[in-house]
This record gives structure tokens, sequence and C-alpha cells, in this order.
């Protein structure tokens, strides 16, 4: 092999594992930051694949907030509401400002950042 072969083969190689090493980073980075939605009922009984929420975890949760459950701290912006879906309610303690959005009847609960 002539030495402009080894150079351009050295550049297309090193090229190739600087955007492989750089598309690992970004999933890292985004895997530690994602959001996982679960509903009230894979919180209790775990998703089909059969994983469960950590302890302290953070947590997308969707369903509807159960009419009169939510609970203001008048010391702190801290929320406690129920969720339910089609199965059994879980109690959510938030601590943040929330964004209420409210489209016929339903009510999300988003935070505000």
């Amino acid at each position: 092999m002539n030495p402009r072969r080894k150079k351009r083969l050295g550049l297309a190689l090193a090229l190739l594992f600087g955007v492989g090493a750089t598309i690992g980073l970004v999933l890292y980075a985004l895997n530690q930051n994602m959001d996982l939605f679960y509903t009230p009922t894979e919180l209790v009984n775990g998703k089909p694949d059969g994983t469960k929420p950590e302890v302290g975890q953070r947590l997308r949760i969707g369903g509807m907030v159960v009419a009169d459950s939510v609970q203001r701290d008048p010391e702190s912006l801290k929320v406690t509401f129920k969720v339910a879906d089609i199965g059994p309610q879980v109690t959510v303690e938030f601590d943040g400002i929330l964004l209420i959005c409210s489209v016929k009847g339903r009510v999300s609960w988003r935070k505000v950042s």
C-alpha cells in the first residue's frame, strides 16, 4: 500500500472513530436526562417487560387527577394529589412550580423549568 492510501485510510478510521465516540457520548447524556413515562397501573404492577421505576427516579405520570385530591402546602411549593387511570390510584407528591393544563375536563400537571 502506498503512503497516500495509508494516510487516507488513517484519516477515514480516525473520522469513523470520532463520529462513533460522539454518538456514544450523546446517547449516554440523553440516557442520563431521560424522563420515563408511566401510567398509575404501570407504577403499581410494572411495565409489560417487568420493569418498575426505582425509588427517587424522575418520572412522568399520565392519568386523570382524582377530584378533590389536590392539597397544597401553604408554607412551600409542595403539592400532593392522586392520579388514576382504569386501574389503581397513585398518590403524587411534587415539590416545585406546576403548570396546570386543562383540556375538556382533563387536567395535566407539568413542571415549569
